[in-house]
């Protein structure tokens, strides 16, 4: 059977193995078949059968590595290889105590110890490799139980990574255990950024140097040290800083969403997402939910990442279940969705819905209000609908109270128009003397406006003020309806 495994043919090594087992009584015949049964468990990959087969031997025939010490040594490489550290504890035990050769007693210590460490066990493990420094200076394993208490050290917080880069400088092995403490120290600082900031340094550890630390691979280390520093960021409520780094880095994002942090909490974070990749995620993972909190937040990240067909599927969810506090806030959302989408009805659809339940909007001291109001008297003006005054004159109410003018002079024209058509000349100028022409307002609107004032003059029997108003429409640059008209004016006064 062992001829046949050395010649990699570990299937005829088992044919031959399986008549020897069946055929002896013997425990010694027994525990050699069995040895070699571990190496083909091992060459086949099969690392459990292989782990079982090892510990039969130790719970019925430890004797025989003991007396074997070349075959317990190479099956100790062999578990140290596969990373089978309890089993490796387990015959470097047995053998330590019963070794009365310093030089083999040094190496069962080492296993021993490397295995603590590896199976978590850390003060146990630095004993030991402190009784290598005490009782076994002139052994080959000195050096490394040196390096191995410099290693439990740095991990235990004792020595700074960085005083052992020097005498460790010719040592791969330990210059990567000095570079995973260095950052594992600066997670426990919360450097998190200076981390990130080297990632490429720290990818370079190998997966054997990670794991006695308790993680799979230093990816793992790399993604624990991400998550730490989105959850920083999100206790610490800086979430313009939460959500730029989650949007490069959604698969942090996915875990925080499925941890023990309330969902409504992280959405309110990442309400200004412009991730397509994040809107996706969560827009799949609440499909089903009628929560219009959680609907109405990602109707936000919907707008934010520019997703304004699925925003505004979601704000008709809204708008079915919402409350009225949320419906008073959601109304502007809905107003950003429909002027960035090309859907001429969305917006009809809108001014309808606030017609009917204007009192969404009555009351809003958000400056976005005016945008509303201004393109819903728009929308009325081109419908059967008798209510532009009382909208005109909110808009104008609105932009005095707020003391944004973005829509004047045109509003205040408006307003004055419709009080002069209904004879009411003091209230139409007085509108218009509260207007503050500037020099960006375009030529057609100061036209209108001196032509309007000149006719409120006119009607209010102050000929001097009716003369100047069509003089300065007239001379004002540029050309338009009005002008032409203030021209006609001028030109009979002076006849």
């Amino acid at each position: 059977a062992k001829v046949y495994l050395a010649k990699n043919n570990p299937s005829q090594a088992q044919f031959v193995l399986n008549k020897v087992m069946l055929n002896t009584n013997s425990i010694k015949i027994a525990s050699i078949a069995s040895s070699v049964q571990f190496d083909i468990y091992i060459a086949n990959k099969e690392l459990d059968k292989a782990k079982e087969t090892i510990e039969n031997i130790f719970k019925y025939n430890m004797s025989y590595f003991i007396a074997n010490p070349n075959i317990a040594t190479k099956k100790i490489n062999s578990l140290i290889k596969h990373e089978m550290f309890k089993e490796v504890l387990e015959i470097n035990m047995a053998l330590k105590n019963e070794s009365k050769d310093d030089s083999m007693v040094a190496e069962y210590l080492y296993n021993i110890a490397v295995s603590q460490f590896w199976l978590g066990n850390i003060e146990e493990s630095k004993e030991n490799f402190i009784t290598i420094l005490q009782n076994h200076k002139k052994s080959k394993f000195f050096k490394k139980a040196e390096a191995g208490v410099d290693e439990i050290l740095m991990r235990e917080g004792k020595l700074k990574p960085q005083s052992l880069v020097s005498k460790y400088k010719n040592s791969p092995l330990m210059q990567q255990k000095i570079l995973l403490n260095e950052l594992l120290q600066l997670q426990k600082e919360q450097n998190f950024l200076l981390v990130l900031s080297q990632e490429k340094s720290y990818l370079k550890i190998v997966d054997s140097i990670v794991k006695p630390y308790g993680f799979k691979n230093i990816q793992q280390v790399i993604l624990n040290t991400k998550m730490m520093l989105a959850k920083m960021y999100f206790t610490n409520k800086e979430c313009q800083e939460f959500t730029e780094f989650i949007q490069n880095n959604t698969v942090i994002f996915e875990k925080l969403a499925k941890s023990d942090i309330p969902a409504k909490d992280i959405l309110k974070c990442i309400s200004k997402s412009e991730s397509t990749d994040i809107f996706n995620y969560v827009n799949d993972k609440f499909k089903n939910i009628q929560d219009v909190e959680i609907l109405y937040l990602i109707e936000k990240i919907a707008i934010s990442s520019k997703e304004f067909k699925e925003a505004l599927k979601l704000s008709s969810k809204v708008t079915k279940y919402g409350t009225k506090e949320i419906l008073k806030k959601e109304v502007f959302d809905r107003f950003e969705i429909v002027n960035n989408i090309e859907l001429l009805n969305a917006k009809n659809e809108l001014f309808t819905y606030i017609h009917k339940n204007y009192w969404l909007i009555s009351k809003s001291k958000d400056p976005r209000v005016i945008d509303i109001l201004y393109q819903y008297y728009q929308y009325l003006s081109k419908t059967k609908i008798d209510n532009r005054l009382n909208i005109l004159q909110a808009l104008y109410n609105t932009q005095k109270e707020l003391e944004i003018f973005v829509y004047s002079p045109f509003v205040d024209i408006e307003l004055a128009t419709y009080f002069y058509d209904a004879k009411e000349y003091s209230k139409s100028l007085n509108i218009l003397k509260d207007v503050n022409l500037k020099e960006s307002t375009k030529d057609v609107k100061i036209h209108r406006y001196y032509f309007l004032l000149s006719k409120i003059y006119k009607e209010l029997g102050d000929e001097i003020s009716y003369i100047q108003s069509i003089d300065k429409c007239s001379k004002f640059k540029g050309e338009s309806m009005w002008k032409s008209l203030c021209k006609k004016v001028d030109s009979l006064i002076e006849k």
